[in-house]
């Protein structure tokens, strides 16, 4: 029994590190894995774990930001492709990254390997879109993040756990609560910290005369990005890369929309959720798509549809146009006004969060796994 995983982004490596450290003493052949360096270090520890390349490094999200990685991620999709036809497969555990995914789950088929898909496109959404049906069709198992996805995803081979992120946090760890110290998260990709970013690292000197001190998140993909930004930072302004060491010393931050800001609001950490894309992008998303958005932080998505708490946002989100260094300094000043309510929100929202996610669900899913490989 031979097992491909495939993973794109630095959150579901966490999950599928996880996973495969609990059932590959129980796999009788090799387990075959892309992904970044967390599970490039995890290969070392295992024979039968072959860490194909490096897939986290070139995530993409949209398609003009990564104009120019087209030629290379083409090339690596290639050599994939050819790992795949080459090698005997049984089962695919695929995670999230739909740019990644949705086009291996074609390729995959073709050779009939059956597939299960954890954290499938568009778990975000109330809407069943052809993207939805096209993995419902295609996979034999999916595993969603949120309940309400059931709403969506309503075949009988769909599951619900809880969301994974419950058990790679640290249970006893929470913000300083003090909203004059500053966290930065500049995002986990080239295009987000180069692009989305900008305006706040344009501005830092200016933020950094409001709060006591900076942290600026970084990553080994992000951190050369950051630096050219960071050359002649002052005193008060650091690079950081322990997310943990960060949460301890701030009581607000500033972060490109993703899972990070599900992470801060479990850490109680008051958050400013940002995203932006080309112009192109967004003409296409709104017009060709026909994608309807009216949220895009995780904490309030989950704080609607979820919870059924509401359609107020419970931190406060910068998208596009409204996303610029006057509009971020006034949401900035009326959160720390507004602090002690904020703060109250979050502790709210992670009470129900756990509610909904009880602790063990990587576990949970792994077991499914296990129970699912041993039928075949």
């Amino acid at each position: 029994m031979n097992l491909f995983f495939s993973v794109g982004d630095y959150s579901s490596e966490l999950y599928a590190e996880k996973i495969i450290s609990d059932i590959i003493r129980d796999i009788d052949g090799r387990i075959f894995v892309i992904g970044g360096q967390v599970l490039y270090d995890l290969s070392k520890k295992f024979d039968n774990l072959i860490f194909w390349m490096n897939s986290v490094r070139y995530s993409a999200v949209g398609f003009w930001e990564n104009l120019e990685s087209i030629p290379i991620i083409y090339f690596n999709y290639l050599k994939l492709g050819n790992h795949i036809f080459n090698t005997n497969i049984d089962v695919a555990i695929l995670f999230d990254s739909p740019a990644l995914n949705l086009r291996l789950i074609k390729l995959l088929k073709k050779k009939e390997v059956k597939i299960i898909y954890i954290i499938p496109p568009r778990s975000w959404s109330l809407e069943f879109t052809n993207t939805h049906k096209f993995v419902q069709d295609n996979c034999n198992l999916i595993i969603v993040p949120f309940k309400f996805n059931l709403k969506v995803y309503k075949s009988s081979n769909v599951f619900y756990f809880g969301h994974p992120i419950v058990d790679i946090i640290n249970k006893d760890l929470q913000s300083n609560l003090d909203p004059l110290s500053l966290a930065i998260f500049p995002g986990s990709r080239k295009f987000e910290v180069s692009f989305i970013s900008k305006p706040v690292f344009k501005n830092i000197e200016e933020l950094s005369k409001k709060f006591k001190n900076i942290y600026v998140s970084s990553t080994y993909l992000t951190s050369k990005y950051i630096s050219n930004y960071l050359k002649n930072y002052n005193e008060s302004i650091f690079i950081e890369d322990s997310y943990e060491e960060i949460v301890k010393r701030v009581g607000l931050a500033l972060a490109v929309s993703g899972t990070i800001t599900l992470k801060n609001a479990l850490y109680l950490l008051p958050t400013i959720a940002f995203y932006k894309v080309f112009k192109i992008s967004e003409f296409i998303f709104k017009n060709l798509v026909k994608l309807k958005v009216d949220k895009i932080a995780l904490p309030n998505i989950l704080w609607d549809y979820e919870f059924n708490m509401g359609n107020e946002k419970i931190i406060p989100e910068l998208i596009q146009d409204e996303y610029n260094y006057n509009n971020l300094i006034q949401t900035i000043n009326y959160l720390i006004d507004n602090y002690d309510t904020f703060n109250y929100k979050m502790k709210q929202f992670r009470k129900i969060f756990f509610e909904f996610s009880p602790f063990g669900t990587i576990q949970r899913i792994s077991n499914l796994i296990k129970e699912y490989i041993s039928k075949l």
